[in-house]
């Protein structure tokens, strides 16, 4: 497991948190808080997902360039 992977599952700790206090302590889920675990959820996404995307983006720019 990468760094990249570590730092956004240490990132997922206060949704972890939210989730096991409604569950568990039966506390209620404001709005802003549902919002908060959606950007949450997003910004991991987007750190996952970027890294692969980022590498398909430079093969495809290398091939191009090599049509030239």
């Amino acid at each position: 497991m990468g760094s990249t992977l570590t730092s956004a599952l240490g990132a997922m700790e206060p949704l972890t948190s939210v989730i096991v206090g409604v569950w568990v302590f039966e506390e209620s889920l404001s709005a802003s808080a549902g919002i908060g675990m959606l950007c949450i959820l997003a910004g991991v996404a987007l750190i996952i997902f970027a890294e692969p995307l980022e590498k398909r983006y430079r093969v495809l720019v290398c091939s191009l360039r090599r049509r030239d």
